[in-house]
């Protein structure tokens, strides 16, 4: 899948408070960095409805040309200021959500499923659900999101081909 920079006007425009920061730690042309409102669980509902605040989400479109075996990873910063993120494909979770909160600031790969994506359409979609205790805020970088090829033998032999990512998520 291409570098995230491709994608950053498309996720700027999802997300109010979005924008491309760059630094050392993200060499290939910067990270996305997210400053949601709190999350919808942690402020009033009249609130919300107020400013016009729903939840803290971010959604990334990308396309897929062929059903191939791929596994999803996210390279994202964790740092002393980030959040809680649920990761949904397609309007299914993935896994349990991302913990972003870490003493010092680092990029690290999250891996999330191993599928066999559809041709077409995809949104990936990270909903901040919180943030640890020792967070002071609940920030999102995203450096890139990859769908890395899986082994040759995995397409050979087809397997998971028949798999509903929809229904049962696998991380080998």
């Amino acid at each position: 899948m291409a570098a995230l920079s491709e994608f950053t006007d498309a996720i700027i425009d999802s997300a109010a408070k979005a924008s491309l920061q760059k630094g050392e730690l993200w060499p290939d042309g910067g990270q996305v960095l997210y400053r949601p409102p709190p999350p919808k669980n942690q402020i009033d509902e009249t609130e919300a409805d107020k400013f016009g605040i729903h939840y803290a989400v971010i959604t990334i479109p990308f396309k897929t040309e062929r059903k191939e075996p791929r596994r999803l990873i996210l390279k994202l910063t964790t740092s002393y200021d980030f959040g809680n993120y649920q990761v949904s494909l397609d309007g299914v979770k993935i896994g349990e959500p991302l913990r972003l909160y870490s003493p010092k600031t680092e990029v690290k790969e999250f891996p999330l499923i191993d599928f066999w994506p559809d041709p077409g359409e995809h949104d990936l979609a990270l909903e901040c659900v919180g943030k640890d205790a020792a967070s002071t805020g609940y920030l999102l970088g995203i450096d890139s999101i990859h769908l890395r090829e899986r082994r040759p033998r995995v397409e050979k032999f087809g397997f998971d081909k028949d798999k509903d990512f929809k229904k049962q998520q696998i991380l080998y």
